[in-house]
């Protein structure tokens, strides 16, 4: 499946991400972005978390609709294609 990365390896807020190849089943994937969030420091100790699988999945919709290694981005409030990666 194709899911945005990068994104998920930095606990910053960010607007770019590359679409990358990774072999997640669904529980890893709602990991990764959970703990994506946690150590960004973007969830509170209680809250209701259950936001973050339609947050991920709309990630997943999203990349999957390009190509792997393409970088994309946001600009008001649109996604855009940046180009390929090298």
């Amino acid at each position: 499946m194709s899911v945005t990365g990068g994104g998920l390896s930095s606990p910053r807020a960010t607007t770019t991400c590359k679409v990358v190849e990774r072999a997640l089943d669904t529980s890893e994937l709602l990991a990764s972005f959970t703990d994506s969030f946690a150590r960004g420091g973007w969830l509170v100790a209680g809250e209701d978390t259950s936001w973050i699988a339609d947050f991920a999945w709309e990630h997943r919709r999203v990349a999957e609709t390009f190509p792997v290694d393409t970088v994309l981005g946001i600009d008001n409030e649109k996604v855009v294609n940046r180009g390929r990666s090298p």
